[in-house]
């Protein structure tokens, strides 16, 4: 098989499959790259959208974009590292669920904390605009706290989906975001930093744990 190679940010979503990766055991090349790299023709060539992460076998001219793509196409390939969790179809399929959950509603709920100028061009209503999107993200961030009432992970195991969250509520801590109220997220960040796979992605990233 020809080597993998991930292109990420450091403490970006690409910590997802950067994790994975560590989850499958194989050799593999990370290479992290800043948000001008990722604009340069050279990148762009790879990955017209300019974004991370990114999947490649660069001797097989095949480069893969979109988190969910990633893991869907690790997953195929090295089912046994059991990204998706080791239990019953049932329980896949809620990792899934927190995955897409963690994709596409709480990472998107984020972008206007990032970057509030993409969504208004009043400059004087942009601090609004992040305020509501940060009311946002705290509720729903409530949606995982709740499902953690009764379990230590989002579908009963730790799964990528997990470490998907987690990213989210680095950011959360980064921002200094208000979650005192959810104990279970806070339980749920002590779990995932707990995982070898993801303090190995910490260290490779230069990140500290934030439990």
């Amino acid at each position: 098989m020809q080597k993998l190679k991930l292109y990420g940010f450091k403490g970006a979503c690409s910590f997802v499959p950067h994790t994975a990766l560590n989850l499958t055991g194989v050799d593999y090349d990370l290479q992290l790259i800043s948000h001008a790299d990722s604009k340069k023709p050279d990148y762009l060539a790879k990955n017209p959208q300019g974004t991370v992460p990114l999947l490649a076998i660069e001797a097989d001219d095949f480069y893969l974009a979109q988190n969910v793509a990633i893991l869907h196409y690790l997953d195929e390939k090295f089912p046994q590292a059991h990204i998706f969790g080791k239990g019953s179809d049932k329980q896949k399929a809620k990792a899934h669920q927190w995955l897409g959950y963690a994709n596409a509603d709480v990472h998107k709920a984020f972008l206007p904390l990032f970057n509030a100028g993409a969504f208004i061009d009043d400059k004087d209503l942009q601090p609004k605009v992040a305020e509501k999107a940060q009311q946002r993200v705290i509720e729903i961030f409530k949606i995982a706290n709740d499902n953690l009432a009764d379990k230590d992970y989002m579908s009963g195991e730790f799964t990528i989906a997990d470490v998907y969250l987690y990213v989210t509520l680095r950011w959360a801590h980064l921002l200094k975001l208000d979650l005192s109220g959810y104990r279970n997220l806070a339980k749920l960040i002590n779990n995932v930093e707990s995982q070898p796979a993801v303090q190995k992605s910490l260290k490779e990233e230069g990140l500290d744990v934030i439990a």
